[in-house]
């Protein structure tokens, strides 16, 4: 509501006509959640906004609530966006929320997540931006109430069966001791921006020692041994999520362990496991990084649709196709080259792009995703 007010109040004073809509999420977790969202609606009404109430429709999970909710949240604002053409996504994340982020990164390890919360993001080509990261919950209530305006809190918000409410009061606890938000927040900036310049670290070993061979990415290994340690680690974990198709990328620990094995300068050195992927050793000091042969999927697809196979390759039937087919690994049984669409005859479009680089990108980190993108560009293009 803070941001909505706030939005209105610019467009008055700048007299902005862009167009503007409000998306509420209704997470149908609770019986109050459907009201809330019509007097959000009718508040809009109000002021002749467009409005979209945006609902959880079926059965929802009896495990890892929050997280499918934060998701699930996501996929339909990001929908609606895209149906409606919009670009800009404002989301009101405040300094609470960079905290509270922060403290559940800290507890699980790696020196990226302390930049907690980044002021903007761009996923799937949308920019999702947040100005009131540096506003703290009690700012915009505060500004609320000497406006006249209402807002909800949401009772999910204090249950401790919850990892976040869990981390607020752990938080809330260390202000009462007297230590600053506004100083943890400072914390974050900081390390945000020293995620910027490892960003660019990272990118500089991607753009001048790695190259993409078919589906693999080759990695010159002398590359790593010239930067410092956390670079070359935190290249590789940027490196396996990007062959592997995964979401996520493996845990420092582990990409500690596989950095080692490849400036190591060891003639015995042999091919081992990492995420979806495995790392081999060939000539001249290259490291092959290649997709396992595990877990590989065998996708439906109809014609004139497009699907991602195992979150790596765009794969599309023609509107001529007039059939369906599967989409399996590849056609030489080798991680290594393209999958096929069966039957072969069945006109099709094939390309390598990993999901990673659909985002969530944070702006510390867009240009590691300008390198991994430059990837895809043929050498001799």
């Amino acid at each position: 509501m803070a941001l909505l007010a706030s939005v209105l109040q610019l467009r008055q004073q700048e007299a902005l006509d862009a167009p503007l809509w409000v998306l509420t999420v209704d997470h149908d977790l609770r019986s109050d959640s459907a009201s809330e969202a019509a007097s959000v609606a009718g508040f809009c009404a109000r002021y002749g906004i467009n409005h979209s109430v945006l609902t959880w429709r079926g059965a929802k999970p009896s495990t890892a609530v929050a997280e499918r909710a934060r998701m699930m949240r996501r996929d339909l604002l990001l929908a609606e966006c895209r149906a409606r053409g919009v670009r800009q996504l404002l989301l009101a994340h405040t300094m609470d929320d960079v905290c509270e982020t922060l403290l559940m990164r800290v507890r699980r390890g790696g020196l990226r997540g302390h930049a907690s919360i980044a002021p903007e993001t761009e996923i799937s080509g949308i920019q999702v931006l947040r100005p009131f990261l540096t506003l703290q919950r009690t700012d915009l209530r505060n500004a609320l109430r000497r406006s006249g305006l209402f807002w909800f809190d949401d009772p999910s918000n204090a249950n401790m069966q919850y990892e976040r409410p869990r981390v607020r009061r752990t938080l809330q606890d260390m202000v009462r001791d007297g230590f600053p938000l506004n100083q943890i927040a400072a914390y974050a900036t900081v390390m945000g921006q020293w995620r910027s310049v490892m960003a660019q670290g990272i990118a500089t070993v991607i753009e001048t020692n790695c190259e993409l061979v078919r589906a693999d990415v080759h990695v010159r290994a002398g590359g790593l041994r010239s930067v410092p340690q956390i670079i070359a680690v935190e290249t590789l974990r940027e490196l396996v999520r990007f062959v592997g198709g995964d979401a996520y990328m493996i845990d420092f620990d582990q990409a500690k362990a596989a950095a080692h094995q490849l400036v190591a300068c060891d003639a015995d050195a042999k091919a081992f496991s990492s995420g979806r992927c495995v790392l081999a050793p060939g000539k001249d000091d290259v490291w092959r990084i290649s997709r396992a042969q595990r877990d590989l999927p065998i996708t439906p697809v109809g014609a004139g649709q497009s699907v991602l196979w195992d979150g790596r390759f765009a794969v599309e039937l023609d509107d001529a196709a007039q059939c369906s087919a599967e989409i399996s690994q590849s056609i030489d049984k080798s991680v290594s080259g393209m999958p096929v669409v069966l039957p072969e005859t069945v006109p099709h479009t094939i390309s390598f792009r990993p999901r990673v680089l659909n985002g969530p990108i944070a702006g510390f980190d867009k240009s590691i995703f300008q390198a991994l993108e430059g990837l895809l560009v043929p050498k001799n293009g």
